[in-house]
């Protein structure tokens, strides 16, 4: 059988590692689960990988034909999201296993014609995070954004992360010109979406710590939110925003 765990947050039953619930409660938990989780995802994936036998397989609750590296490239994915959104984020470790997601997604469409979008991005991040590595990063991020109108679906909270990685990174390199285009980008969809999250979550995808902000102090920018105010409901997690500028007020329910 697939690996399960119980956690306070998702409730008495055990619940698979690739359940939603899981992810969706994933920075309830405390450090020390979220790394006891992540161990146990990574024991999992070495299992297969060093076995992947049509029994195994059914041992596992697969047919017996299933491929080994779809199996695995599965839990890649989500043990890339659970490095993401760790606490603090241990997105740099998640590099070996996007390459095997976005390595087996090319293999499995040979002629080039498809790209795994959002691993691509994800990896991009991941490089751009691993010292000596932000020329390779840049190259995949390049990739992935010139096909982006490849993309089966397009979730936005990670396509604008992901570009302020990239910007962060062009501007580390001293490529600036380029990095303002990115940033220009991300502005241009925050102002066009301007109550589609909390400001603090959209600042939290586009701000990484220690690094200057040149999305949110622009000019623009600050004139959308610089009149937003927000506040927590501590009892049911709804949060409130009050555009006094625009005199619009917006409830958003916890994710």
């Amino acid at each position: 059988m697939l690996p399960r765990v119980t956690t306070p947050f998702t409730g008495p039953e055990p619940v698979s590692l690739l359940e939603k619930k899981l992810l969706d409660n994933w920075g309830r938990l405390t450090s020390e689960t979220q790394a006891a989780i992540i161990k146990q995802t990574n024991e999992f994936i070495d299992s297969v990988l060093a076995d992947g036998s049509p029994e195994f397989m059914v041992k596992l609750g697969f047919p017996r034909e299933q491929i080994k590296d779809h199996v695995v490239e599965t839990f890649y994915w989500q043990l890339a999201q659970f490095y993401r959104y760790s606490t603090p984020s241990r997105i740099a470790d998640a590099v070996p296993a996007l390459e095997f997601v976005v390595d087996t997604y090319k293999r499995c469409n040979p002629d080039g014609q498809k790209i795994d979008i959002f691993p691509t991005l994800y990896l991009g991040v991941a490089l751009s995070k691993n010292p000596g590595q932000e020329e390779r990063a840049i190259k995949v991020f390049q990739e992935a954004l010139e096909n982006l109108d490849k993309a089966t679906q397009m979730p936005h909270r990670g396509l604008i992360w992901a570009r302020a990685y990239f910007s962060r990174t062009l501007r580390k390199k001293g490529r600036v010109k380029e990095a303002k285009k990115q940033e220009k980008l991300i502005r241009e969809w925050i102002l066009g979406h301007p109550y589609s999250m909390p400001p603090s979550e959209l600042k939290e995808l586009v701000i990484e710590d220690g690094q200057r902000d040149y999305v949110f102090s622009h000019p623009e920018m600050m004139t959308a939110f610089g009149q937003m105010q927000e506040r927590k409901d501590p009892d049911t997690g709804s949060v409130v925003v009050i555009d006094r500028r625009m005199g619009v007020t917006l409830v958003h329910q916890p994710r």
